[in-house]
């Protein structure tokens, strides 16, 4: 296929979206946005309070860099077919086992113990007393669970050794947490679970030679040829997704790391922090006029400010993720286009049924440039609120008297006014203003 795309529709769009920046000169895309936000709460800490940070003396509002990266890779898959996308959880052999269940009627309990050994002999760790589960985060090629289970159903008698051998791993694995708890460690109470497969050893009851089963020597008892099968199916391998913001705290069937092409920043403030409690009330439907009062109230937490964000794409490490590709050029060039549409438009989605968050940047400009920089030093000092006109002449200035060292190349910029005035006549000469 030349283009990897689900909704066509949708793709003839992505220009109109996006500031393209395929065929400019420059190693790295930066794009830097300037969005006001107002009654939100874009990413919450522990608390359940907008996120924040001291700069400059100042308590601003921040969205994270995490947030805001996983909302362009969410944003990204609706321009991406299915098989060009990955998923990352940490409930493959629970899937797969589904799958056997309902498709092929295996016993649940066989169906996770095959699965899980089946996984175990690719690499990736399993959690032995949870079967259903590996130990990390995995990243997948998307319906991998559904064709690993056609794999197992097909080759279920060649994998009776492996389907015992795990069951012995598990009951040794809550075996031993039993007797921690029993010294001290973890209570028994937390030790039972009911996705577990197999029953929790009685108290005092010796684990036998369960005591040496692990899930490396149910792995064992996987023939090899099934295994590098199984790693075949599910391998992300060229991926729109990891080529672009690479993997965080996950494994790959394949082993190794994969980097990311993209550098994500925090979303901060330009102003002073503004925040406020929002009292809630919830109606009973059914509460009749001889009943007074609200059915439950609460509050949250809303913030409001002028957001500066900044994220760039190294073309040469996108380049290496899709060396070999069939259609590396046409991958790479989709890729791009998403990314700076995705850093324009994606929003965190807290909050978002009942703030309506998604909103447009007043400012944002995708270049290109040999030196990737940010411009927050532009607003180490706080900008009193309303501060979206003040804070494009201070990224324009800023911009434009860095061209002499390492500045932009070519670029485009889009200007959103907030009311009527035109865009910044400093921006640097070498971009054109939408």
């Amino acid at each position: 296929m030349d283009r990897p795309v689900a909704h066509p529709e949708w793709c003839a769009s992505l220009d109109d979206l996006t500031l393209d920046t395929t065929g400019l000169p420059g190693r790295f895309v930066v794009v830097h946005t300037l969005t006001t936000v107002a009654g939100v709460n874009l990413n919450r800490d522990f608390d359940n309070l907008p996120k924040r940070i001291l700069v400059g003396g100042v308590e601003r509002l921040r969205v994270s860099a995490q947030a805001k990266a996983r909302a362009a890779r969410t944003w990204t898959r609706a321009y991406v077919a299915r098989t060009d996308q990955a998923d990352r959880s940490r409930l493959l052999p629970g899937k797969v086992a589904e799958h056997l269940v309902t498709q092929y009627g295996r016993d649940e309990y066989d169906a996770t113990l095959t699965a899980a050994a089946l996984v175990a002999a690719t690499g990736v760790g399993v959690d032995e007393t949870n079967s259903a589960r590996t130990t990390a985060v995995t990243f997948l090629a998307a319906g991998a669970d559904a064709t690993l289970a056609d794999l197992v159903h097909q080759h279920w008698d060649d994998l009776a050794e492996a389907r015992e051998e795990m069951g012995r791993a598990g009951d040794a694995a809550r075996a031993t947490r039993v007797a921690k708890g029993k010294k001290g460690g973890r209570s028994q109470a937390s030790t039972d679970s009911d996705e577990s497969p197999g029953d929790t050893p009685v108290e005092g009851e010796p684990a036998d030679d369960n005591a040496t089963a692990t899930s490396k020597t149910a792995a064992k008892k996987v023939p090899a040829a099934l295994a590098k099968l199984a790693m075949r199916i599910y391998d992300p391998g060229f991926n729109i997704d990891l080529a672009l913001y690479g993997r965080m705290l996950a494994n790959l069937p394949s082993g190794g790391t994969v980097p990311g092409a993209t550098q994500v920043a925090h979303l901060v403030s330009v102003d002073p922090l503004a925040e406020t409690v929002d009292p809630y009330t919830v109606v009973d439907d059914w509460q009749g006029d001889e009943h007074f009062g609200a059915a439950n109230i609460g509050e949250q937490f809303l913030a409001s400010g002028t957001l500066y964000g900044y994220a760039a794409l190294d073309r040469a490490v996108l380049e290496a993720a899709f060396t070999g590709h069939p259609h590396a050029d046409q991958h790479q060039a989709l890729a791009e286009k998403l990314f700076v549409a995705a850093m324009l438009w994606a929003v965190p989605s807290g909050k978002r049924t009942r703030t309506a968050s998604a909103v447009r940047p007043t400012l944002a400009i995708a270049a290109t440039t040999n030196h990737p920089y940010t411009a927050w030093p532009a607003f180490d000092d706080a900008l009193p609120a309303p501060a979206g006109l003040a804070a494009a002449d201070r990224l324009a200035e800023y911009l434009r008297s860095n061209q002499a060292v390492g500045g932009l190349r070519a670029g485009h910029a889009l200007w959103i006014s907030p009311d009527g005035s035109p865009a910044p006549t400093h921006l640097p000469d070498c971009l054109t203003v939408r």
